[in-house]
């Protein structure tokens, strides 16, 4: 079987979190049973190859959404979530990956950043999805659900408007 991970960050330098190491030990053990695996990742370079680090084959791709670093106003963030939920600026480079990878399945993880895009581009190539929830961005514009430093009980009026609606939007069309 042919497994494209989509993760928004697969191990950058200086990152190793729960959702890559996931990752990471998935794609080993798939290897190790057979399959053909690949990550699919996005960052601020792009590379296709075998990761640095760990040699499993990627596609790095860079992010088309404007980065924003921590702080930024409440317009920047307005406009990454804008592009990040509702445009599809990335597909182009999801349709070229797909077509040369061939996938059975596509797994997607971290979606910060990779968009649901994916899932349309997936779903125009007949092929299924598996997600793997890390974090709350499906649900939260802040991926956390917390507020006030709080749990959220549950989504609030602008994330369901905002986060949830693109996205439930993208699953079922």
């Amino acid at each position: 079987m042919r497994i494209l991970f989509v993760s928004r960050n697969f191990f950058p330098d200086g990152v190793v979190g729960g959702a890559q190491l996931c990752i990471k030990f998935l794609t080993e053990g798939l290897l190790k049973y057979g399959h053909t695996v690949s990550v699919l990742s996005l960052d601020n370079y792009k590379h296709f190859g075998n990761h640095k680090t760990y040699g499993i084959a990627e596609y790095r791709t860079r992010l088309r959404n404007p980065y924003l670093p921590s702080g930024a106003s409440l317009i920047r963030k307005a406009v990454w979530h804008l592009v990040d939920r509702g445009c599809s600026l990335m597909a182009k480079d999801y349709r070229a990956i797909v077509k040369e990878f061939k996938p059975d399945v596509v797994n997607t993880n971290v979606m910060a950043g990779v968009g649901t895009s994916i899932w349309q581009v997936a779903k125009d190539s007949d092929i299924p999805i598996v997600h793997t929830v890390y974090d709350y961005y499906l649900l939260c514009l802040k991926s956390s659900m917390r507020t006030d430093g709080a749990n959220c009980s549950r989504p609030c009026r602008l994330c369901r408007a905002f986060a949830m609606g693109p996205a439930r939007k993208k699953a079922i069309s």
